[in-house]
């Protein structure tokens, strides 16, 4: 519950206890199926947690206002003691319930032993109206800023995407005709001189660097839909391995069940994908450590977890992660993350990635697979 609609339900029961001179008012929310979830009180708290227990209870006198949503007034001469059985209430000798739109409100025990009357009622029901319309505004401006933060994300992200497409053309060539010069000179270089080969390993490093952030940037740039078949998770983890060097201190620990249903999935977007995982899982373990992949069935999906045992991801991070253009990294543009977690998207699937900084990072893929064994399909070289 945010604290601004906390704190105005906290002056509805405070203003309806007083003007009821009742000794306590509650208010119990339902969750969606109509369970009883938290509660505000304007009462003692060890009275109002047994008071809301037997509403929770769905019994006594209480029970009716929440699984049946009908007004409930009672009173009654002789006190109850406390520990009584479950839905009995302690020490109550009147009180006073109305239902929510989701929930109720709830008045216990008139001061002095009086009886709540008609006009309680009738101003215990308007109050009620009032907590309900508080609700859901609050509803409609949680919605509304949701709506509103995914438009914003959406023209963010077609933003981004046009800029990435102009940059990673306008570089592209410069730098084809960067390292062709680099090759041409190496052929006229004397290539026994230690010193230049090393420099010139190290120019050749770079511009691999730069040409693997353009084809991320027009990876991004690139809108394009799946095209799925059913394919082995452990072929495109193959090649998603292949194509990143593992250092010689990172174990890799495979557990795929030998029955696991093919995917169904984009060959080259999943792959891309889960190459870009990989390589995130071997650059947080710089010392080395452990990199597991699992895999299990669920339905008709597949469940694929990537898990290492590096530095861990700040808490202050882990909120922004798919961000396009966000990194935490000294070199890179910040898409990679941004270019999985559309990827999986677009299958229909989810990506959660759980991370303590220190302790290593896990990513959780949910993807479509093929029900039962299909013909797996036929795979580029």
């Amino acid at each position: 519950m945010e604290p601004s609609l906390r704190r105005t339900l906290q002056e509805i029961l405070n203003f309806g206890r007083g003007a009821l001179h009742a000794r306590a008012a509650l208010l119990v929310p339902t969750l969606e199926g109509g369970s009883p979830a938290h509660f505000l009180s304007s009462a003692p708290e060890e009275e109002a947690a047994e008071w809301v227990d037997a509403i929770r209870a769905g019994q006594g006198v209480l029970g009716p206002v929440l699984a049946e949503g009908r007004p409930v007034r009672f009173h009654h001469t002789a006190r109850r003691s406390r520990g009584g059985p479950a839905g009995q209430l302690p020490l109550v000798t009147s009180l006073l319930g109305i239902p929510m739109g989701d929930g109720g409100l709830f008045f216990v025990e008139k001061e002095g032993g009086h009886h709540f009357t008609d006009a309680d009622e009738r101003l215990a029901l308007f109050l009620a109206k009032q907590a309900a319309a508080v609700v859901e505004c609050s509803h409609l401006v949680s919605a509304t800023r949701s709506r509103c933060g995914e438009t914003l994300r959406a023209e963010r992200l077609s933003a981004i995407a046009t800029l990435a497409s102009v940059i990673g053309h306008e570089l592209r060539n410069p730098l084809s005709v960067i390292n062709n010069a680099i090759f041409f000179l190496s052929s006229k270089i004397d290539s026994d001189d230690a010193r230049v080969n090393r420099h010139l390993e190290i120019v050749r490093h770079e511009i691999r660097q730069a040409a693997r952030i353009i084809e991320d940037l027009l990876d991004f740039s690139r809108d394009r839909v799946p095209q799925p078949a059913p394919v082995p998770l452990r072929v495109l983890l193959r090649d998603a391995l292949a194509s990143r060097q593992i250092d010689g201190q990172i174990r890799v620990e495979e557990q795929l069940p030998a029955d696991l249903p093919l995917l169904y999935v984009d060959v080259a977007q999943v792959r891309q994908a889960l190459a870009q995982l990989l390589a995130n899982a071997i650059e947080a373990m710089p010392e080395g450590g452990t990199l597991r992949v699992r895999a299990v069935a669920c339905d008709a999906r597949v469940v694929v977890q990537i898990e290492d045992t590096g530095v861990g991801i700040p808490a202050e991070h882990r909120d922004r992660l798919f961000e396009p253009l966000f990194t935490t990294k000294p070199r890179g543009a910040g898409l990679g993350l941004a270019l999985v977690h559309r990827v999986v998207a677009a299958h229909h699937g989810t990506i959660r990635i759980e991370s303590e900084e220190g302790q290593g990072t896990t990513v959780t893929l949910l993807l479509p697979a093929v029900e039962g064994r299909a013909p797996e399909v036929e795979l580029p070289v």
